[in-house]
């Protein structure tokens, strides 16, 4: 009875800390769910051994050992993006960290044969910082998605081989982007979308152990579709320039109410282990991902009848998109130093997204490259530190488009960006 009572506190601690911790990232997609399965390249859906399975493949939940199992991480992401134009300026990306927790809890409270897990992370998030002054000014500023996936799962294990998982996910979004508007020289306006939402997915998945060398792991996670409530507001209007915004929206500042969507993206990962007898382990995941739910940004004005403003306001927000599903791959391994001290390194593969097309300084992303390590200690029996370390690059774009030109941006250029991110995950067991 002490150690269910112990349990129930510790799963309201961790439901707690799900529902206050938010998380951005410096790319529409995060690599910061565990330190043991990033310094593997992200490459855990066969091995899936410890309580962040219950967000790569819930399924292996029912390896862990009878009791309580919990794991709290912190990560810390800092992209670096550049752009130099055809004409050789070059403009950097404001430079921010993004702090991303993670935190997962894991137990059978005495049902035999099954593993219930709870966990709270960020699967998804964006957060790119252009001069209001710069090149981007007209297309893009401040754009911020804050994701906090909230999930729980159920595992029960068929016999000693084979377990079966299905779980919910709880998605709490906000959504925030901002930019100006180009009136005339030195008088800009600026507009802001602002809005938030929450929504439910599912996962599906399966483990199998073929013996004690070679695991399989297979997961689905469905569809989530958002349905943001937003306030889109602008200021600084004025008359001067081609157009009278001033008169056409009836003073210098302007609010309304909106709607805008986005599916985030079905995916199914099919991922092997292999544990040959000696002290190394090595892991590899495919992944495809449907990006192309992606296909386009609108945002819908509920309360704006004047025709001429709702032309203005659609030309100023609407932005073809187009994104392309893609097929993705991760591999790492695991190297036992010693009884206590293990060494992980990995890599993983990401082709590209977005169509040169539609390319724009919010979502800056290319074929990318993840370069992984990290270790794990065990400080006492029951108590591990994990470590990873990973840096994304992204190869060179060089891009040439008409994205922005109605509104006075030219984004033609060369894109660069590397971000690094550090993790450190604690894992208690009692």
């Amino acid at each position: 009875m002490k150690r269910l009572v112990q349990g129930i506190c510790v799963l309201i601690f961790v439901l707690g800390m799900a529902s206050i911790s938010e998380a951005g990232s410096g790319a529409f997609r995060v690599f910061a769910s565990d330190s043991e399965a990033t310094a593997k390249g992200g490459a855990f859906v066969g091995e899936a051994d410890n309580p962040s399975a219950v967000f790569y493949n819930p399924a292996g939940l029912t390896q862990l050992e009878d009791g309580y199992h919990l794991s709290l991480g912190l990560a810390a992401l800092q992209p670096i993006v550049s752009h130099t134009s055809t004409s050789g300026v070059e403009t950097q990306m404001r430079r921010e960290t993004f702090k991303i927790p993670h935190v997962y809890f894991v137990s059978d409270f005495g049902i035999e044969n099954v593993a219930i897990g709870i966990g709270g992370t960020s699967n998804w998030g964006l957060g790119t910082d252009w001069a209001n002054d710069s090149f981007s000014a007209y297309a893009a500023t401040k754009t911020e998605l804050i994701n906090l996936d909230n999930m729980v799962t159920f595992s029960y294990a068929l016999n000693d081989q084979l377990s079966v998982s299905v779980g919910g996910v709880y998605v709490i979004s906000t959504a925030n982007k901002e930019k100006a508007i180009y009136q005339s020289p030195g008088a800009n306006a600026g507009g802001q979308l602002k809005g938030r939402d929450q929504s439910l997915g599912y996962t599906l998945s399966t483990w199998y152990k073929l013996s004690e060398a070679h695991q399989f792991g297979l997961l689905y996670k469905s569809p989530i579709s958002l349905e943001y409530d937003v306030t889109v507001s602008a200021h600084g209007f004025s008359d001067l320039g081609a157009l009278p915004y001033r008169t056409i929206f009836g003073g210098e500042f302007y609010t309304t109410i909106a709607r805008t969507d986005l599916q985030l993206p079905q995916s199914v990962v099919l991922g092997y282990s292999f544990k040959p007898e000696n002290k190394w382990r090595f892991n590899f995941d495919v992944e495809w991902m449907d990006w192309s739910s992606v296909e386009s940004e609108r945002v819908y004005f509920l309360a704006e009848t004047d025709p001429t403003r709702l032309a203005l306001l659609d030309a100023l927000t609407a932005s073809d998109r187009d994104w392309k599903s893609t097929i993705s791959y991760m591999a790492g391994t695991e190297y036992e130093w010693n009884d206590k001290f293990r060494l992980r390194g990995g890599y993983f593969y990401n082709p590209a997204v977005i169509p040169e097309a539609n390319f724009d300084t919010a979502v800056p992303v290319t074929v990318s490259h993840g370069i992984n390590f990290g270790f794990g200690y065990d400080i006492r029996e029951n108590l591990t530190v994990d470590a990873a370390w990973t840096t994304i690059v992204y190869v060179d774009k060089n891009v040439n488009n008409t994205v922005g030109n109605a509104l006075g941006a030219n984004l033609d250029g060369k894109y660069e960006n590397i971000t690094n991110l550090a993790l450190v995950t604690l894992n208690y067991s009692f």
